[in-house]
């Protein structure tokens, strides 16, 4: 790729606009602050700078440029950020090399799409899979929108294909798309036999994995109903989403995400018109997927299964983004699964995800029409309703469902408290790592203002000077030198007179240190002609700044 394509996009995108499509930004002089997506905090410590075209957090330290800020909020590799970011800047991408001169990830991308083309023109041909399809309410648009696929029940059909692209069958096995045979007579077979086939993508829409649903077997011939890509370089199930590329626009756009269980759901969803929707693919809903989630919404609605263990997963999953901070809701799906609601009831899905209580109310409903008596009903309260409680970071909402709770139950909200505090994990008290640090001398505190200015207008040389060749900073702790600096300095007319401040301030305080030293020393040495007259050279150096200032200010 030509270093030339970078530039190319980093003059055609300010990096204030690429922010703020993902967070708010409020623009404070020439720069922009931000609630840092990053970490958790309730005052802006991101500070983002258009003329240097970086951003940095004086929160957590995470800084950098329009690509390092896309490849944190999308979980993506720098090929992956250059992708969205050339797409979005109209920028086309030049590689320099040849595939063999590419990294082993960038291989891996090109083999996994090579297979999704060979899966989808397999589909193509195969009349029962989309007639199954056609039945269970897909239109063909949507499988061609998602690129849906089919694996022929042959054990080498992929291999052989691949094969002659001049893929060898390491690179298959580490794409996770062949296994090798135990004894050694086969080599390597396919994974994905016999099959419907939905490739998974990454959040800029690289195909990284496969989940396969078995079609056209039945009994023990036919194996799991689903099986996946194992984890890889570039598949990890527990951060991977299943249609997050084609919802993230709208997700930002309603401020909501509609979170199902299957490919199914969501592709019957965004058939509905839900767009908004993604989907687990082959795990469990993870804290990852939540932290994913939060960088694009505040706001999740679970809609799974209405079984027992669909219902114990909306809890988990619920649990887990309210304890990220996030507003929690879940839709109470009356059917076997979403698809199939979806499939028979359009217009009611949509209203459905539009309405859905909070996962707390939602609960509350549903232990009220298990029926049973009223102690049944609250000690079913205290075990599924309390910890959700618990988990609210807010305050205020906390009371609000604690209150909710209580009017619910007829429990008082004292008795409601104490079950909360006497059931809270105790956890060992730990401290910020901003809080740990030891408290810098205000020497040290002069010194990194000077720093951050000299580094701010580029001159080295009296950076250089100001540590004498003692002390460097790396360059993650000089760009937040920076950074502070145009927060603090960027709006100011006249930098020199502070400039000239902060040097004499800071020969202020190495004087008084140097003072300090003598005073001790001659308690020791009483007599020394020496000592005495620096001690004195001291005293009216320190006078005459003194009156420097009284006459400035």
């Amino acid at each position: 790729m030509s270093s030339r394509t970078v530039e190319q996009i980093k003059s055609r995108l300010n990096i204030a606009d690429v922010i703020s499509s993902y967070i708010r930004v409020v623009k404070t002089g020439a720069s922009y602050k931000a609630l840092c997506p990053f970490h958790s905090e309730k005052t802006p410590s991101m500070s983002i700078s258009p003329e240097r075209g970086g951003f940095h957090c004086f929160g957590c330290g995470k800084g950098g440029d329009i690509f390092t800020f896309v490849q944190e909020m999308e979980g993506l590799d720098f090929i992956g950020a250059l992708r969205v970011l050339a797409e979005r800047s109209g920028v086309e991408i030049i590689w320099d090399g040849k595939r063999e001169t590419r990294d082993e990830r960038e291989r891996m991308y090109e083999i996994l799409q090579e297979t999704a083309d060979f899966f989808h023109g397999a589909l193509a041909k195969n009349r029962k899979a989309l007639l199954y399809l056609k039945g269970r309410g897909l239109l063909a648009k949507t499988a061609e929108d998602f690129y849906l696929g089919f694996a022929e029940d042959s054990w080498d059909a992929l291999y052989n294909h691949l094969s002659l692209k001049k893929y060898s069958g390491e690179d298959m096995e580490k794409a996770g798309l062949v296994l090798r045979s135990k004894e050694g007579k086969r080599g390597c077979y396919d994974r994905f036999r016999s099959r419907i086939v939905f490739p998974v993508s990454d959040s800029a829409g690289r195909i990284v994995g496969f989940s396969g649903r078995v079609f056209g077997k039945e009994g023990e011939d036919a194996g799991a109903k689903y099986i996946n890509t194992p984890e890889t370089l570039l598949y990890a199930k527990s951060k991977i989403l299943y249609g997050l590329h084609k919802a993230k626009q709208a997700i930002r756009e309603r401020g909501t995400v509609v979170v199902v269980e299957g490919q199914m759901d969501l592709l019957m969803s965004h058939q509905a018109g839900v767009l908004h929707a993604v989907a687990v693919s082959g795990t469990a809903f993870s804290e990852e997927h939540a932290r994913t989630l939060k960088r694009f919404s505040e706001k999740a609605v679970f809609a799974f299964d209405s079984d027992a263990a669909g219902m114990a997963a909306t809890r988990r999953a619920a649990g887990m983004a309210i304890a990220l901070g996030m507003d929690a809701h879940a839709a109470k799906i009356d059917a076997k699964d979403p698809a199939d609601m979806i499939r028979e009831h359009p217009d009611a899905w949509r209203d459905l995800v539009e309405s859905a209580p909070h996962v707390i109310l939602f609960f509350l409903q549903i232990l009220r029409e298990r029926g049973g008596g009223m102690r049944e009903f609250r000690l079913a309260v205290r075990k599924e309703v309390l910890p959700l409680v618990a988990a609210v970071r807010s305050a205020i909402d906390r009371d609000h469902f604690i209150e909710t709770v209580s009017r619910e139950t007829g429990i008082l909200e004292d008795s409601l408290r104490e079950d909360l505090r006497s059931s809270a994990p105790r956890t060992e008290s730990r401290t910020d790592a901003k809080e740990s640090r030891m408290p810098r001398s205000r020497e040290d505190v002069i010194r990194r203002e000077l720093a951050g200015i000299f580094l701010l207008r580029n001159d080295r040389e009296k950076y250089a000077d100001l540590f004498r060749g003692e002390a460097r900073f790396s360059e993650d702790e000089e760009r937040e030198l920076v950074f502070s600096a145009e927060a603090l300095y960027g709006n100011t007319n006249d930098l020199e007179k502070i400039v000239r401040n902060l040097e004499k301030e800071l020969e202020r305080e190495l004087l008084k240190e140097e003072r300090v030293r003598i005073t001790e020393a001659l308690s020791s040495r009483e007599g020394d002609p020496g000592l005495e007259r620096r001690h004195l050279e001291i005293s009216r150096r320190l006078e005459d700044l003194h009156n420097q200032n009284e006459k400035e200010n």
